[in-house]
């Protein structure tokens, strides 16, 4: 049952459509879609809509189609979308849906909006089942409501969810639902196999090896993460250290001197540790008053390594993760994207294990089978093309 009969049940009413007055909103296009990326829940905010956004724009720019992002203030900014966010209260929104082509969106107060104005309409549904709270308004073939293809799936219902289930849903499946429901011809039909946690946070390695002012582009990022932990020729790290704060990776007491340097420079610091580690390393880490983590290079001697820096609450580190994907059989078959970006020798690369093979990112990128490539797999998405 539909929340809304349900509701009505309860309340001994009858159901009727609902009154909404729209306000004006200069909105500087008159050929658009809409765009909305928060609900109040997180467990239905779905987090890779950046990624369908790249895939849909090429050709929405070719027919003259904007996107604009709806919503309030401080919530996440999507790139390539013009944003209004902050700028229109509930009804100047209701506005600019009534006028759009097409609206995207969580399940939320802005896709009820879409349904009473007959507007097509892309929702994602994840904590709930799509038949208790979908549009209930509209012309119904001209909505596609996405939820997990999950294996056994059951919906949580709650507001907060650790792995949220909505996050599953195919960025190529709503992107390829966007372009049919306008009528825009496309070829997007590769299959999502799995994305990772972190695939919608751009993240950026360096190893500083190279003079921090041949990348400009970098002078006004934070949070770099410099990896002392990647080679040894680190000949120009006082560069990095001394500019923008930073995150810090090492796996040796050697590097502890340059750390002390520019501590103040330092946001966090990541520690790899093992059994030939020093045993004061943990120790003088933590002594520095930083964000510190410790990790175990492996599953292996995880409970040796923790009983040798019993202070401190050391992590797996293990880069074995075949087992968290069920293709890790033929993953060198499928393809992958990256949201890692890491900088070495005046080069980037998209992930650790194509840098030690020095080869650059492209279009079309193959998986590896390698410790160092399922490490990373929280930043990649991998897919397979139906070519």
């Amino acid at each position: 049952m539909h929340l809304i009969e349900n509701y009505a049940l309860n309340a001994g009413v009858k159901i009727d459509r609902p009154f909404i007055d729209p306000s004006f909103f200069p909105v500087p296009s008159d050929n658009y879609i809409t765009i909305h990326c928060s609900s109040g829940m997180q467990s239905k905010n779905f987090d890779y809509y950046e990624d369908v956004v790249r895939l849909i724009k090429p050709y929405l720019d070719d027919k003259g189609i904007d996107i604009f992002q709806i919503g309030l203030e401080g919530e996440p900014i999507i790139n390539n979308a013009n944003t209004l966010l902050g700028q229109t209260n509930i009804r100047q929104a209701a506005y600019v849906i009534k006028n759009s082509k097409l609206h995207l969106g969580n399940d939320s107060f802005a896709c009820h909006f879409a349904s009473h104005f007959d507007i097509p309409i892309v929702a994602l549904y994840g904590p709930a089942v799509k038949e208790t709270c979908k549009p209930y308004w509209g012309d119904k073939s001209k909505h596609i409501l996405l939820e997990p293809e999950l294996k056994g799936f059951k919906p949580s219902y709650s507001a907060q969810e650790r792995t949220k289930r909505v996050n599953t849903i195919c960025t190529f499946k709503i992107a390829s639902a966007v372009l049919d429901l306008l009528h825009i011809k496309h070829n997007i039909n590769n299959k999502q196999i799995f994305i990772g946690d972190s695939y919608h946070l751009p993240t950026i390695d360096v190893v500083p090896n190279f003079d921090r002012s041949n990348k400009k582009e970098l002078d006004e990022i934070n949070g770099i993460n410099i990896r002392l932990d990647y080679e040894e020729d680190n000949s120009y790290i006082e560069q990095w250290l001394s500019s923008n704060p930073v995150n810090i990776y090492i796996n040796s007491h050697k590097q502890l001197d340059y750390i002390k340097k520019y501590i103040d420079n330092i946001k966090q610091i990541h520690v790899t540790l093992d059994l030939n580690s020093i045993d004061s390393l943990a120790a003088e880490v933590y002594s520095l008053n930083k964000p510190c983590f410790f990790y175990s290079k492996n599953n292996k001697d995880l409970s040796k390594v923790r009983i040798k820096f019993f202070d401190v609450d050391v992590m797996a580190l293990d880069s074995k993760q075949e087992n968290y994907l069920d293709i890790s059989k033929e993953i060198c078959d499928n393809y992958f994207q990256s949201s890692l970006k890491l900088y070495s020798n005046n080069k980037i690369y998209p992930c650790k294990a194509y840098l030690n093979i020095d080869k650059s990112p492209s279009d079309k990128q193959k998986c590896l089978s390698t410790d160092d490539f399922y490490t990373e797999l929280v930043f990649f998405k991998i897919y397979k093309t139906n070519d």
